[in-house]
């Protein structure tokens, strides 16, 4: 008998894809599934759409309804719920290739590893996909850069639970706590995932407004938490250069909400690390000789924050 895998699904407000969601998941070519519907407090009739087909299916299922609590608070629901050994992440709003649990449980089984994460397919529509029935192995991946936990496949054993304070970014703060007990993590090329653009989706609000901006600081201001307590030289070097690009996405979204914030500012400034952290990190020469010189001259940090407001000004 092959492996049970549960596919958790959070949904809020996907009336007009929730059908085509689970459908990709009923239609699956592995056998042995199970599908876990969170229904996150939804104010349209989604749950009722989810209800009928799969009660119309042949699929083991488990639907639930739950007061709004956000994406993190969903998916750890299913999680509790969730009876088979592996764990596969779809959104609402989002499908699967008919072949995608097939190609991940593969890459697992070929080698011997507890989470495989792929590549997947972007549109606003439809979605076409290629009929690949074996994996495409790349490699290792460092977890700790993935944003996503949609498009993989993970051993239940050695997942955390996600972090509920956290209503935007969940995602790349359970990537980085798996990264503390997986020994290995496979990359596959495969395009098994097919992500849609709506933005009125769980893990789409808030885009591009100041509170998203809030959302970014808050980030960034957890993995500057984790650098000063860290004690692990190789780990403490990947949350750095993980809090580098995190704070520098900051100045992204602020421009993208047009927003010139003398409080983000301020906050972004005492964002900074000290010399001790930097030394006693296993950095790159590259990385260690950035944060030595913005520790010099930290000017250069907050240039790029003031360059920022005077583009959006412009």
């Amino acid at each position: 008998m092959r492996e049970l895998v549960s596919i958790i699904i959070p949904v809020y407000n996907c009336s007009d894809y929730i059908e085509e969601a689970l459908r990709s998941c009923i239609e699956q070519s592995y056998e042995d599934i199970e599908i876990l519907c969170i229904d996150d407090g939804s104010s349209d009739n989604s749950y009722e759409i989810a209800k009928k087909v799969l009660t119309q299916s042949e699929r083991s299922f488990n639907l639930i309804h739950k007061e709004n609590g956000g994406v993190a608070s969903a998916r750890n629901v299913g999680l509790q719920a969730a009876k088979g050994n592996y764990v596969a992440f779809l959104d609402g709003d989002d499908v699967l290739s008919p072949y995608a649990i097939e190609v991940l449980m593969k890459a697992v089984a070929a080698e011997e590893t507890d989470v495989v994460v792929s590549e997947f397919i972007y549109s606003e529509d439809s979605f076409h996909f290629d009929c690949v029935k074996d994996p495409v192995i790349n490699g290792s991946v460092d977890l700790i850069s993935r944003l996503f936990v949609w498009g993989g496949i993970y051993r239940r054993r050695a997942i955390p639970t996600f972090d509920e304070t956290f209503r935007t970014d969940e995602d790349v703060v359970f990537m980085i706590n798996l990264s503390r007990y997986v020994d290995k993590a496979l990359h596959i090329q495969n395009k098994i995932y097919g992500y849609r653009n709506n933005h009125g989706s769980l893990t789409s609000s808030k885009w591009k407004t100041i509170e998203r901006v809030y959302d970014c600081i808050r980030l960034s201001q957890r993995l500057h938490d984790m650098i000063f307590h860290e004690s692990d030289a190789g780990f403490k070097a990947k949350l750095i250069n993980r809090f580098r690009t995190s704070k520098n996405a900051i100045f992204g979204e602020l421009k993208a909400c047009g927003e010139d914030n003398k409080d983000v500012l301020k906050q972004i400034d005492e964002l900074r690390l000290n010399w001790h952290v930097v030394l006693t990190a296993q950095l790159s020469f590259r990385d260690k000789a950035r944060e030595l010189m913005l520790l010099t001259f930290p000017f250069l940090d907050s240039y790029m924050a003031f360059t920022m407001v005077y583009k959006m000004r412009r």
